[in-house]
Parts: structure tokens; C-alpha cells; sequence
């Protein structure tokens, strides 16, 4: 038999779940998502082509080019 903090504690949980895994759902998706695009080629605009896989070239370019250097 559980005692009452016990219950209230598991009654907390099993309302909180619910939300909580909401809450990962909605952040957690678009971090990955942004992680794994920000290693392929995909553009800005969908054109219909698949992005191709281009490893740490984006970082690369980015850290590489005078422009971006500049702009910080």
C-alpha cells in the first residue's frame, strides 16, 4: 500500500507526462532535424531534390570564408 506522498507523487508524474514528453517532442524534433540539414547540401527553398550528404564541408566553407569573418 502506498502511502499518500507516494500517491500524490505518482499522481504528479502521471500528469506531468503527458506534457513533458510534448515539450521534448517539440524541441527535440527540430534539433535534429536542423543538425542532420545543417550536414547536407538542401537549400533554403525546397526544389524537389533530395539534399545530398556533405559532411563538414558547410562548416568548413562557413569558417573559412572572409565574408564570415567579417560579419562577426
Amino acid at each position: 500500500m502506498l502511502t499518500l506522498p507516494q500517491r500524490e507523487r505518482r499522481q504528479a508524474w502521471v500528469l506531468l507526462a503527458p506534457m513533458l514528453l510534448m515539450m521534448f517532442l517539440l524541441t527535440a524534433w527540430p534539433l535534429a532535424r536542423t543538425l542532420w540539414l545543417s550536414f547536407t547540401d538542401a537549400g533554403l527553398i525546397g526544389d524537389g531534390t533530395a539534399p545530398n550528404w556533405v559532411g563538414s564541408d558547410n562548416f568548413i566553407y562557413a569558417l573559412t570564408d572572409p565574408d564570415f569573418r567579417a560579419a562577426l
